[in-house]
């Protein structure tokens, strides 16, 4: 139970709850950053529980962020990327 991927066939991914089966948060340009992103929350970090407005200030920091990393690493998930 809680939060989980799903994505489609062209590539996009989104959060759902599994317990409400609701989509949630914004829409990511596949499973690889949607799995970063969450890795970036931290474990400590429940995306259900927060706002609509600051989970979107929350992705919009991380895409930011990502932007300023090349592009090899930005591919890697966010576990193989060792420290910035």
């Amino acid at each position: 139970m809680g939060c989980r991927i799903i994505e489609e066939p062209a590539g996009f991914a989104c959060m759902y709850d599994s317990v409400t089966m609701t989509a949630f948060g914004p829409v990511f340009d596949g499973g690889q950053e949607l799995e970063n992103f969450l890795a970036w929350l931290g474990d400590d970090v429940d995306p259900r529980k927060l706002a609509a407005d600051e989970l979107a200030e929350l992705h919009a920091e991380f895409l930011d962020e990502e932007e300023k990393l090349p592009q090899d690493v930005r591919a890697l998930p966010y576990a193989l990327r060792g420290e910035p």
